[in-house]
Formats: C-alpha cells, structure tokens, sequence
C-alpha cells in the first residue's frame, strides 16, 4: 500500500487533514472577501432579519424589496440558528453589526463542511480511505467550492443538503452521527481496502461460517439500498425547497441507481412522492407566513425560468459553455487526474495485478471494462456529466448552476490521484521481477530494460498528480486575487 494509506489509523489522519484543508481554505476566502454578492442578499438579508427584528415581521427586508422571484426561508433560519450564539456575543461586546454578517457566513460554512465531512466518510467507506483522504485535499486545492461554501446562495444552501444525499449513495449506511459521519468513514472500523474499496479477501471458512458472509452481505446489501432511497429522499427535498434544477442531476442520479440495483423503481417513486409531500409542506407553511400569502417559492422559480424561460433576459450562452469554460474554471488543474480514475493503474504494465504471488490480486481487483478501462467511479461521475449536458440545453448559463455536478466530479478526481500516489509509490512491480528472475543469465541488461519502464512512469504518475494539485492551488490563489 501507498505511504499514503497503509490502515485506517493513517487513513483517519489523512482525511482529517483534508478536511481541515478545506476548512482553511474556506476561512481564507471569507477572510479576504468579507462583502456579499447581489446573488447572496436575498438570504443574507433574511438572516439579519431573522437575528436583528426576529418577530417584528412587518419590517423584513423582503416584504418591501421581494426581488424578481421569491425565495424560501427555511435555509436563512438554519444558517441563523446556528450564527445566533456568535450573534449574541457580538452584542454582548458591542462590536459593529457587521462581525454579524461574518458569523452569518461562517455558520453556514459550518453546515458545508459538516455535510462534506459525511460525504468524504461515504466515499471513503466505498472507494478506500486513500480517496476520502484525496478527497478534501481536491476540493481545497479548487476555487468555488471553498468561496462559495460561506456565501448565502440557494444554489449553496442545496449543495448542503446534496452532499447528505451523497453520502448516502456513496456509502449506503448511517455512520455514526448523522452531520458528522463517522471518524475514518471506512467499513468495519478501518480495515484495509484496496484502491476500489474491495475489501482483502478472507480465508475459506467452514459452511456455518460462509453462511453467516452470505447473510451479512444480504444485509450490507440492504443498508445500501436504503442508502439509495434516503439518497432520493435528500435530492427531493434540495429541488422542493432550495433549487427546482436539482431535478436536472437526480434524473440521472436515479437511472443509475436504478442500474446498479441501488434502488427499485416503485419503492423509489414512493419515497420520492412522500419526500415531496414533507418537503412541500414544510415550505409552503413557512414561506406562506414569512411572505403573507399562499406560496411555493421554488414553484414559482420553476415557472419562472422553465416555462415562461425569463431568465434568459439575464444573457445567454453557447450550449458548449459549462464544458469549454465552466467546468474547466471550477476544476482548475485536478480536471487531469479525471483520465487517471478511468485508467486500468491497477494492474502494471506486465499484464498481471499487482497482488500475490501469481498474480491474484491483494484485494478486489478493480472494476474494468476489459484491461483498458476502470469503470469504477462511472456510476457517479456519468449522471454528474450528463446533468451538465442536460443543463447546457437551457440558454441562461451560470458556473454556480452546475454546482450539483462538481463534488461528483472531484470524487472522481479524488479516485485518480489516489491511483497516481499508489502506483508512484509502490515498489518494483511483480510483472518486473517475474521477468527479470525468469530471464536468461546470458542477457545482462534483461533486468535494467524491465525496471526502466516502471520506474519512469511512477515517476511521471507522481509528477501528474503533485503537479495538478500545485497547479489548481496556484490557479485558485491567482482567481482569489
């Protein structure tokens, strides 16, 4: 295994240092970018509101300047909940309203980086410690997640709920405390898992005991399917209460789960309808009060830019925008590991896995599509892919609309440079022995052509991966400017 992830202790520490990249990260955008956008002020006015006149009603903001569409208040009074403390020590102190605003941003930077730590343990308890350690270090090299994570956009305020909805899809079982996750995010405690989550094949047991694998797998099996259905759960009420284009991901969303058997279609449906009906509720009797007559606020959106298309007034873009400029703005340099996590790195240039003696793999080998590609991460990085080509037909574009697609997308990523560390660290592999030990003693240089080829290409697998992390870091530090 590679330095970076010999056993879940080391892996609980990598992936706390991830996550406390990502949290620095996101402190420093909103260090050095204290001011809010006209996007933002909707729920950041909403939140003042909520902390300054709280039952004085008649005077909100809103009620005088409501803006082109409504908005719901159900993520403003989460984000006040959590800034009240901060808030009332501000008082206490008799600091400026303004350190207001910041403890508002940073609460709901809280509810961001508690949501992805339950996603970075999801992805670590399906992909391997490794990745749910490359996971955060990925995220924190980039530039809009982190600056966006503390600004009050409905589209972030969804991302909250939607990185709880993955986690569920990626990892299928409650973990732990349900914001937090657990500690190391890893199956049975830590174990040792192989780059693709397969976990080290056990020795053959007697029949009582294979029995009882086979039972406990039916029920792994069923904690993940659960996973699935709270994953629908999640992702229906991000697009009834925060952002109706939540729509545009879970479609794909759902086909794949309904493919790899994550899910049934009519127990789906059922959970998705019941979803739908709490979450309706809930905003229809909150936003009804707050805006004084009966409303369904992302309702309104939807008809809004979907059927009367008014969003276009704003401007307009090239269907080809979010994957020429867009993406390649958000990913930054981490987009070239994204070929690394479908490339076969597994398995050496000899032909045989590394593994074994004999070429039997140390754990499960990974999931191809014959020797040329690992299909792994596709049940994930294709529906986030296809909702950006689904979204490109829209004429109105914006970065921040495909915010959904990009956690995925870094999962992916993540999984790549796990791969490069893990292949750049590994010793001699097995192919190059076997073929330097079984070459003829009258061929001198048979073992020097064999270990050539290896060794420059894990020099040149580090390099990729070193390089697309400085590189994104750098380009992030130069968009931050």
């Amino acid at each position: 295994m590679p330095p970076l992830a010999p056993g879940g202790g080391e892996h609980r520490a990598w992936q706390t240092f991830g996550d406390g990249l990502l949290a620095l990260s996101m402190a420093v955008h909103l260090w050095v970018s204290p001011f809010a956008k006209v996007e933002e002020s909707f729920n950041l006015q909403a939140v003042h509101d909520l902390l300054v006149r709280r039952w004085d009603l008649g005077n909100y903001d809103h009620l005088e300047f409501p803006g082109v569409v409504p908005r719901t208040f159900i993520g403003a009074s989460a984000v006040a909940f959590v800034a009240w403390p901060l808030h009332f020590v501000r008082g206490l102190l008799g600091l400026p309203l303004f350190h207001s605003q910041l403890a508002s941003r940073a609460a709901l930077g809280v509810l961001f980086w508690a949501a992805f730590r339950k996603f970075r343990a999801g992805v670590a308890s399906r992909l391997g410690g490794d990745v749910g350690a490359c996971l955060g270090v990925v995220t924190a090299v980039q530039f809009h997640l982190p600056f966006y994570a503390t600004r009050t956009l409905p589209n972030t305020l969804a991302l909250v709920v939607l990185l709880l909805a993955y986690a569920q899809w990626f990892d299928g079982r409650d973990s732990g405390n349900f914001l937090l996750g657990s500690g190391g995010g890893e199956k049975n405690g830590g174990g040792s898992s192989d780059l693709n989550g397969g976990e080290k094949p056990e020795p053959e047991g007697s029949k009582p005991e294979r029995k009882g694998r086979r039972e406990a797998h039916q029920d792994s099996k069923n904690e993940e399917n659960n996973g699935g259905y709270a994953c629908i759960a999640f992702m229906t009420a991000a697009a009834v209460v925060f952002r109706c284009d939540v729509l545009v991901l879970a479609a794909p969303a759902g086909l794949s789960m309904l493919l790899t058997r994550r899910v049934t279609f009519l127990r789906g449906v059922a959970v998705g309808l019941a979803a739908l009906s709490a979450s309706l509720a809930a905003t229809v009797c909150l936003d009804s009060v707050m805006w004084r007559r009966p409303l369904w606020p992302e309702g309104e959106v939807f008809f809004f830019n979907a059927v009367e298309n008014k969003s276009s007034a704003w401007g307009t873009l090239p269907a080809h925008w979010y994957f020429t400029s867009a993406l390649p703005r958000a990913l930054l340099a981490t987009a070239l590991l994204l070929p690394a996590s479908l490339a076969p790195l597994g398995q050496p240039l000899g032909g045989q896995p590394r593994g074994k003696p004999g070429g039997a793999p140390a754990g499960s080998s990974p999931r191809r599509a014959g020797s040329w590609l690992d299909v792994t991460v596709l049940p994930w990085l294709a529906p986030a892919l296809g909702s950006v080509a689904l979204y490109s037909a829209l004429p109105h574009k914006e970065l921040r609309f495909v915010f959904p697609a990009l956690p995925l997308i870094n999962a992916a990523a993540a999984h790549g440079l796990a791969k490069l560390l893990s292949f750049a660290s590994s010793s001699s592999s097995p192919s190059s022995s076997s073929s330097s030990s079984s070459a003829s003693p009258n061929s001198p240089n048979s073992h020097g052509a064999n270990s050539a080829r290896p060794v420059l290409l894990r020099g040149l697998a580090g390099l990729l991966a070193l390089g697309a992390l400085g590189a994104s870091l750098g380009a992030a530090a130069l968009l931050a400017h």
